[in-house]
């Protein structure tokens, strides 16, 4: 899959978000530990609700997340085109 470098009305990822995506993006999304390997620098999260939340919004999908503790799972969903 490609990675979208813009949202749904042309406005640019930050690194950050591209590195969220590149995980979120993937069929089984990714738990949060290994989010917070790869994108926390001081202290872990507890959860990436809002931030999967707002980039599905930004590209016109939806977020998911299932289980909990480090091994919760986030992941967005993308709409179907047709």
């Amino acid at each position: 899959m490609n990675m979208p470098k813009t949202d749904v009305t042309g406005k640019a990822f930050t690194e950050r978000d591209q590195k969220l995506l590149e995980m979120l993006l993937r069929p089984d999304g990714a738990s949060l530990d290994q989010i917070n390997r790869a994108i926390a620098k001081k202290a872990a999260a507890y959860g990436y609700n809002r931030d999967s939340a707002r980039l599905a919004g930004r590209l016109g999908g939806t977020s998911w997340s299932k289980g909990e503790g480090g091994t919760k799972r986030f992941g967005i969903r993308l709409p179907q085109l047709k």
